[in-house]
C-alpha cells in the first residue's frame, strides 16, 4: 500500500522515522528554490511536493559511505537559517528552512543519522599514540572551535581542566561512562584532589569539567544544545572567589540530562538569562555559594526529576518576568528558599518535595504568581509559603501537604 506523507508520519516510531518537516530546497539541475515536505530515515533524506502527496520526489543517500557532514550554510545560499549536506560523489544539497530552532534541529537529526562524531578523551590516552583522526581531540574547547553545528561531541571520562567554553553552534555534548580507557594515575594540586574527594568525583569513571581561573565553564549562546552525563564543577583557586557560574545561557536553547552542577565561587550553578529556553531531567546541582538556579530576563526553564540542594541562598530564583516550572523535583537544605519568585515572574510547581529549607519552602513577591498542586512541603524553618504583598498571586488547593513548617 502506497501510503502518503502525511500517513507515514502519524507513526514515526513503526517506520523508523528520525525527523520530518518543511523545508525550501535548491534544485539540483535549476538553482530554483522549491518548498517541500522531507522525511529522514536512519540512511535517507526523502522529500514530497507536500505532507498529503504519495509520490517521492527525490531520495538522498546520506549514510557515511555517502555524506561527508552538514552545516549551516546561511552565507553560501544567502539565506536566514540555511544548511547544507555535502557528499562524496555528487554536489551538495542546498535548504533552508522558517526558523533557527527549525534548522538546528534538522543539523542534530541528519548528523547523527550520518554518523558524525567527534570523540574527546584525556590527554594521557594520546600519549602513547602515534597519530589521530581528525575526529578526536585532546580538549572540548578543539572539539567546539572544530564543530560546524550537529556534531555530536563524546567526551570520555577523565578530568579536564577548561574554563569558558562558549558554544554558539548546535552541538551535542555526551558523557560516556562506561569505557576501556586506558588506566591513568591522577595527581592534582591539593585543593582540587579534595574537593575531587569531597564530593565523591571520579575521573575514572565520570567526565568531570572543571574550571578553576574564575570563569563560567559553559556560555550557551546557541539553539539545540544537549548535554547529557557531564560533572561541570566551578572552584576558587588559591582562595580568591570570582562570581562566575557552572554554565551561563544567553538567547540560547538547551537540554541538560543527568549533569552535575557544583560551584563553590560566588555564583551560581546555572544562570538562564535574555530569553533563553532550558529543560533540566535528572540534574543535581549543589553547593553553590550563591543560587542553585536563576532564571531572569524573560527565560523559560523546565526542571523534572531533579535534585536542588545546600545552596547557600535559593534553590530556585525566578525573577525579571520569567517562567519555571518545576515537576517531581526535590528542593532542599537550601540556606533561604526552597523557591524564589519575584518582578512579575511565574511558577508552576507540581509534585516537588520541598523541604529543610532555612527559610520559606516557597516566596512569592513583586506581582509574580505560583500554582502549586501535589506538592509536600516540610520542615522549612519560616514557614511553607510566603506571600510578600497583596499583588502577588499563590494558587494552591487541598492536594498539598503542608507539615511541620516554622517547626510548628
Amino acid at each position: 500500500m502506497n501510503l502518503s506523507a502525511e500517513q507515514l508520519v502519524a507513526s514515526p516510531k513503526e517506520h523508523q522515522i528520525l525527523h520530518f518537516g518543511y523545508l525550501t530546497k535548491q534544485g539540483s539541475v535549476v538553482a530554483s528554490w522549491r518548498r517541500r515536505f522531507f522525511i529522514l530515515y536512519a540512511h535517507q533524506l526523502v522529500y514530497y511536493k507536500n505532507i498529503k502527496d504519495k509520490q517521492v520526489q527525490g531520495t538522498l543517500e546520506i549514510g557515511k559511505q555517502h555524506c561527508i557532514r552538514v552545516s549551516r550554510a546561511d552565507e553560501e545560499c544567502k539565506k536566514k537559517y540555511a544548511l547544507q549536506i555535502e557528499f562524496s560523489s555528487r554536489k551538495p544539497f542546498f535548504a533552508f528552512g522558517d526558523v533557527e530552532a527549525d534548522i538546528d534541529t534538522w543539523l542534530i537529526k541528519i548528523t547523527e543519522a550520518i554518523g558524525n562524531i567527534f570523540i574527546v578523551k584525556p590527554l594521557h590516552y594520546f600519549l602513547n599514540k602515534q597519530e589521530k583522526s581528525d575526529f578526536e581531540f585532546e580538549s572540548i574547547k578543539e572539539a567546539l572551535d572544530k564543530a560546524q553545528g550537529g556534531e555530536t561531541i563524546q567526551i570520555y571520562p577523565g578530568l579536564y581542566l577548561e574554563d569558558f567554553l562558549t558554544i554558539t553552534k548546535p552541538v551535542q555534548l555526551l558523557g560516556i561512562t562506561q569505557t576501556d580507557m586506558i588506566p591513568f594515575e591522577y595527581k592534582h594540586e591539593p585543593h582540587i584532589q579534595e574537593l575531587l574527594n569531597n564530593y565523591s568525583l571520579n575521573p575514572h569513571t565520570q567526565v568531570i569539567i572543571l574550571s578553576h581561573r574564575g570563569n563560567s565553564c559553559f556560555v550557551i549562546k546557541s539553539n539545540s544544545i544537549s548535554m547529557k552525563q557531564l560533572h561541570i564543577v566551578n572552584c576558587s583557586m588559591n582562595n580568591h572567589t570570582f562570581n562566575s557560574q557552572c554554565i551561563e545561557m544567553d538567547n540560547g536553547q538547551a537540554v541538560l540530562e543527568e549533569c552535575e552542577c557544583i560551584n563553590t565561587n560566588q555564583g551560581s550553578g546555572l544562570l538562564i538569562m535574555n530569553t533563553s529556553q532550558l529543560q533540566l531531567c535528572k540534574v543535581q546541582i549543589h553547593h553553590c555559594k550563591d543560587c542553585g538556579i536563576v532564571c531572569m530576563d524573560r527565560s523559560i526553564t523546565h526542571i523534572s526529576q531533579s535534585q536542588i540542594h545546600h545552596n547557600q541562598l535559593n534553590g530556585v530564583y525566578c525573577c525579571g518576568e520569567s517562567q519555571c516550572h518545576l515537576h517531581g523535583n526535590e528542593l532542599h537544605e537550601n540556606g533561604m528558599h526552597g523557591v524564589a519568585v519575584t518582578d512579575k515572574s511565574q511558577v508552576f510547581l507540581n509534585r516537588n518535595h520541598i523541604h529543610h529549607n532555612e527559610a520559606s519552602g516557597i516566596r512569592v513577591s513583586l506581582e509574580s504568581t505560583t500554582c502549586v498542586q501535589e506538592n509536600q512541603i516540610c520542615y522549612n524553618k519560616e514557614c511553607a509559603v510566603s506571600r510578600m504583598e497583596s499583588e502577588s498571586v499563590v494558587q494552591m488547593d487541598e492536594t498539598n501537604q503542608l507539615s511541620m513548617n516554622g517547626y510548628e
